[in-house]
């Protein structure tokens, strides 16, 4: 059992690892227990907050990120945006994984609510600290132009502008009370981090990764359900690593639901949280929980290992 268990781990780990590349730097980008989203709220200057000002229109979409594989390599580079939030924070989502694995099956679409402060908080990444407002994809390819090194290779990161227009985005539309816009950048952009560094898209990343964060959090269901699946989890990790803290749902890798393939099994959850600790007697151990669920009735499996 543990085998299959960690045979959809590792897949869907490929899968998501173009999302999750950039976890390094996520810090101050998806807010934890310790440092929730009214927390960070609070540490917002007036000027930020006033950057961030809604529209009157409660429908107006604020908040819209979506991936498109222009290289052919998504096959439903058109569908529906991957994450859309409106201005009363009521969203809509898809899942990136779940476009390459469930392929030729209808792309599962869930909706939910954002706190006031989860959103705020993504719309400070958004306008205040990525400028997505002020940016616009051509200056935006203009510094990757610039801080690219020259190259003949067509595998590396550094290219024209033409070029990485024919290959994979990621495309955020953005507004307030006053103006919106929208931009692509491209995806290899935020992949190398030499180039992140020099073209200033550290915030890009660190906005990709809460947005990735707030649809995989999607597939887990509610609040309560959330809540239910970390007690179950956390009740598997005292029994295997009592000196392991608890999982928090900032500690979720990876979320999807499977509709079975010859590689898969069908899944309706499979969930994935890494954490990292300092053990007893010193040095550091990573931990792996795994959540999977066969069947919505079904009750879901726990397994937790270390690597």
């Amino acid at each position: 059992m543990r085998a299959i268990l960690v045979c959809g781990v590792v897949f869907l780990a490929a899968i998501q690892a173009a999302d999750s590349i950039y976890a390094d730097d996520s810090v101050g980008a998806s807010p934890t227990t310790d440092n929730s989203a009214v927390e960070c709220v609070k540490q917002l200057s007036r000027e930020e907050l006033s950057k961030i000002e809604l529209p009157t229109d409660a429908e107006k979409t604020v908040f819209s990120f979506n991936f498109v594989a222009r290289g052919g390599n998504d096959q439903r580079s058109d569908a529906l945006p991957l994450l859309r939030v409106r201005a009363d924070g009521e969203f809509e989502c898809g899942n990136r994984a779940e476009r390459y694995i469930n392929v030729g099956t209808p792309e599962i679409r869930r909706s939910g609510v954002l706190s006031k402060d989860e959103l705020q908080w993504l719309l400070h990444l958004a306008i205040n600290d990525c400028k997505m407002l002020l940016n616009t994809t051509a200056s935006i390819e203009h510094e990757i132009e610039m801080n690219s090194k020259p190259t003949t290779k067509t595998s590396d990161v550094g290219q024209s502008a033409a070029e990485s227009r024919l290959h994979d985005v990621y495309v955020f539309e953005v507004a307030n009370r006053v103006a919106s816009n929208k931009v692509e950048i491209p995806e290899k952009a935020l992949i190398s981090r030499s180039l992140r560094r020099k073209a200033k898209l550290d915030s890009v990343a660190r906005l990709t990764t809460y947005a990735n964060f707030l649809t995989m959090r999607a597939v887990l269901g509610d609040e309560k359900q959330v809540t239910a699946l970390l007690s179950g989890l956390n009740d598997k990790l005292r029994v295997d690593f009592p000196d392991c803290p608890p999982f928090r749902i900032d500690h979720l890798r990876s979320a999807a639901s499977i509709a079975g393939s010859d590689v898969l099994k069908k899944l309706s959850l499979s969930a994935t949280f890494e954490q990292e600790f300092s053990a007893d007697g010193g040095g550091q151990k990573r931990i792996i929980g795994q959540v999977q669920q066969h069947q919505e009735k079904d009750l879901p499996q726990f397994v937790v290992w270390e690597i």
